[in-house]
């Protein structure tokens, strides 16, 4: 007795198949709950971001009562409205400056644009930022669990690439963290991201590989600057890239190759800043 079209299907394609299915729970899995505070913003820290955003939002805008920021009565220096060039270059004037960095200030920005989007059609407080931020956040969890399986399959197979993705999609603190609007989960999937344009480097040694391990290197320490750690890997991959790639046997290398490598790595480094 033949198969049928859609086991034939299934058959043929049970890996992505499978991965879809892993995402889409683990999608389900995080957006669940989302509203577990019912806006009381329990978390400090996210609360905090909240707050620190819609200040920033309100003295872009002038928004309604954005003499009452406190920013602005902190920082009297600050300039309202949209900054230009002087004012932006000017850490006192700019009011782009959240004058709060024990998180990454790319929590903020990003909040502020979203929120610039979404308010000509919906008024928006503070607190109601939070679907968006924890949906944000459940978004790039699970973003990580599908850049775990692409580096699982590229180092071993695909099979030990959907064991990592399934473990992933189930483990308890991904579930949580994806519950607040903090710099974890998106830590996770720009280290991810990192490590992939790592092994990019010393497989295929293009340009473009460099200067997108520079942007996501960048923007890692753009989310929290504990991640300084992820400066070793990236130490290795230098000694890997003018040494040999990780397939061909160490061997000192050209002048000319040193001058490329320092070239595609100052490249990357400008990206990074």
């Amino acid at each position: 007795m033949g198969l049928t079209p859609v086991t034939q299907y299934l058959q043929q394609h049970r890996i992505g198949v499978a991965l879809v299915l892993i995402l889409l729970v683990a999608l389900g899995l995080r957006l669940y709950g989302i509203n577990w505070d019912q806006g009381y913003g329990f978390h400090p820290d996210e609360r905090s971001i909240y707050m620190q955003s819609d200040c920033m939002f309100r003295l872009l805008t002038h928004g309604q009562g954005y003499q009452d920021c406190p920013l602005l009565k902190d920082f009297p220096n600050m300039e309202p409205g949209l900054p230009s060039i002087g004012v932006f270059f000017d850490a006192d004037r700019s009011p782009l400056n959240p004058h709060w960095f024990p998180l990454g200030s790319v929590m903020i920005y990003l909040l502020v644009f979203i929120r610039s989007i979404l308010e000509p059609f919906t008024d928006l407080s503070a607190f109601d930022m939070r679907y968006v931020g924890r949906t944000l956040s459940a978004l790039a969890d699970v973003g990580s669990i599908f850049l775990i399986f692409l580096i699982g399959r590229r180092l071993f197979d695909q099979r030990v690439g959907l064991f990592a993705a399934f473990l992933m999609a189930l483990a308890v603190i991904h579930i949580q963290s994806s519950h607040f609007y903090r710099p974890e989960t998106f830590i996770v999937l720009l280290v991810l991201a990192s490590y992939w344009f790592m092994l990019n480097v010393m497989d295929h040694r293009r340009l473009r590989d460099w200067l997108f391990l520079g942007l996501f290197v960048g923007l890692t320490f753009a989310t929290k600057v504990s991640v300084l750690p992820l400066l070793l890997p990236l130490l290795l991959v230098y000694g890997f890239r003018l040494f040999g790639s990780r397939n061909d046997p160490p061997s000192m290398p050209s002048a000319d190759e040193v001058y490329r490598v320092m070239r595609h790595a100052v490249v990357g480094a400008a990206v990074a800043v």
